[in-house]
C-alpha cells in the first residue's frame, strides 16, 4: 500500500494528494481556477472529471472555501493492487482511521468497481466497513447515500474505485457537494447547478469587470455567480465543509480562514443583468441574490429576450442557457431563437455570446455563426456549449 497519510509527520502539516472531481468537460477550467489560487495541478483526467493536485491542510480548506466550479474535493489515503477479499481487509485496517473518523460519525463507503477480481461492489463496502471497524475497535454506523447531501447529518463519505485490480481509497474533505452554496432555496425550470454556471462563465472568458447579460436567467445562476466571483466572495463562506470535524483539526484556525472570508470588503461589480419571461423566474432569481447577499449589484427583469435592449456598454458577455425541447417541452422553438438570434445581431454588436444547446440543428435558427465548446451534462441531459462573437 502507498498510503497518503505515511510519515511522520502529524496529519496537519502533511501535504494530501488531492482530487477535485469536475463536471465533466470541463476539467481544464477547473485546473485553471485551481492554480488562480497558487496551487499546481499535477494531473488533469480529460473527460473523467478528475484534477490532481497537492495541498496542505489550510490549502484544502481554502480550496474548498473559494473554488467555485469543483463540486467536490478529496484526500487519496492509500492505492494498492488486490484480488482477494481477505487482502482487501487486512490493508484496509492498516489505514489509520482513527485520525479521520470517530463514534459519532455515520460512514458512507461508496464503491464502484471495473474488470476486476472484486467486482461485487456491496461486498466491497462491507469487508471495508468490516475492517474500519476492527481498527477503531468500536461500531461505526453506515449512513444512506442520500444522507451525504442532507442539512444536518454528519457522514463521512469514503470513496473507493477498483479498476483492473487497482484499488484507490479517497476521503472527502466537502461533505455536501460543492454545488450547495447555501443561497438557492428558490428554483426554476431545469436550473444549472451553481458548479456548473460557474465553471460555464469561466470557459466563456468572461472578465470580472465584463458586463454580464443573461435573457433567460430563470432561478438567476449564473448572474449570482458571477456577482459572487467579481465582488471577491468566497462560494462556500455559507456552509460547512467534512473536513471540519476530522478528529485532528484545530477548529479555530480554520473558523479564522472562514472568518477572514466572510470579513472580505467586497470590490465593486460590473454591469449584471438578468431577465426572463416568467414572473416566477424573477420572483426566485431577486429571492436567491438576497440571500447571496448580492441584490444590489444585479438588476433584474421581466422580459421577453426578444425585447432586451443594448446597455450603455462598450461589449460584455451574454450567457445564457435557452429553453430546449426537452427541458421545457415547448415544442418548436425554433421561432423563439430565430427572434432571439435577430435581437442579437441587431441590437448587440462588439458582444459575445455563450449559450447550451442539446442540438447542433437548432443553432442554425439564431442566424450567427457559432464556435463549438465542450459537451456537458446539465442534469442528465447531454448539452454543447457554444460561442460567437456578434460582429
Amino acid at each position: 500500500m502507498t498510503p497518503n497519510t505515511a510519515g511522520p509527520a502529524p496529519p496537519g502539516r502533511r501535504m494530501f494528494q488531492t482530487i477535485a472531481h469536475c463536471p465533466l468537460g470541463l476539467e481544464p477550467v477547473c485546473a485553471d481556477e485551481i492554480e488562480s489560487l497558487g496551487l499546481q495541478v499535477e494531473e488533469v483526467l480529460h473527460d473523467e472529471g478528475i484534477v490532481g493536485f497537492t495541498a496542505s491542510l489550510t490549502e484544502l480548506f481554502e480550496a474548498n472555501l473559494r473554488l467555485r466550479c469543483v463540486e467536490r474535493l478529496s484526500i487519496t489515503l492509500g492505492e494498492f493492487e488486490v484480488r482477494r477479499f481477505d487482502r482487501l481487509e487486512e490493508i484496509t485496517a492498516e489505514i489509520p482511521w482513527d485520525r479521520w473518523l470517530d463514534n459519532r460519525r455515520r460512514l458512507l463507503l461508496r464503491v464502484t468497481s471495473r474488470g476486476s477480481k472484486l467486482y461485487h461492489e456491496r461486498a466491497i463496502a462491507e469487508r471495508m466497513h468490516r475492517a474500519i471497524e476492527k481498527q477503531l475497535k468500536h461500531p461505526i454506523d453506515l449512513a444512506r447515500g442520500d444522507e451525504l447531501d442532507s442539512p444536518g447529518r454528519d457522514v463521512q463519505l469514503v470513496i473507493v474505485r477498483l479498476e483492473r485490480n487497482h484499488c484507490v481509497v479517497r476521503l472527502d474533505s466537502s461533505g455536501a457537494r460543492l454545488h450547495r452554496r447555501g443561497y438557492r432555496e428558490q428554483t426554476g425550470s431545469a436550473p444549472l447547478r451553481e458548479t456548473l454556471a460557474a465553471a460555464i462563465i469561466r470557459a466563456c472568458g468572461w472578465e470580472e469587470q465584463q458586463t454580464l447579460i443573461d435573457p433567460f436567467c430563470g432561478s438567476g445562476t449564473f448572474m449570482i455567480e458571477a456577482a459572487e466571483r467579481s465582488m471577491g466572495l468566497a462560494a462556500g463562506r455559507r456552509r460547512p465543509f467534512a473536513m471540519e470535524r476530522w478528529p485532528f483539526v484545530d477548529a479555530a484556525e480554520l473558523g479564522a480562514l472562514r472568518q477572514a472570508a466572510i470579513a472580505v470588503d467586497p470590490t465593486p461589480a460590473p454591469l449584471l443583468l438578468g431577465s426572463d419571461r416568467a414572473d416566477g423566474a424573477i420572483r426566485a432569481a431577486t429571492g436567491n441574490a438576497a440571500r447571496a447577499g448580492v441584490s444590489d449589484a444585479i438588476r433584474f427583469e421581466r422580459m421577453r429576450a426578444s425585447s432586451i435592449q443594448r446597455p450603455d456598454a462598450n461589449g460584455g458577455w451574454i450567457i445564457t442557457n435557452p429553453p430546449w425541447g426537452v427541458r421545457l417541452a415547448e415544442g418548436d422553438l425554433r421561432p423563439l431563437y430565430a427572434s432571439f438570434g435577430r435581437t442579437l445581431r441587431e441590437e448587440f454588436s462588439g458582444f459575445d455570446l455563450g449559450l447550451l444547446c442539446p442540438d447542433p440543428g437548432l443553432l442554425r435558427s439564431f442566424g450567427l455563426d457559432f464556435e463549438e465548446g465542450p459537451w456537458l451534462n446539465n442534469g442528465g441531459q447531454h448539452v454543447q456549449l457554444v460561442y460567437s462573437h456578434l460582429d
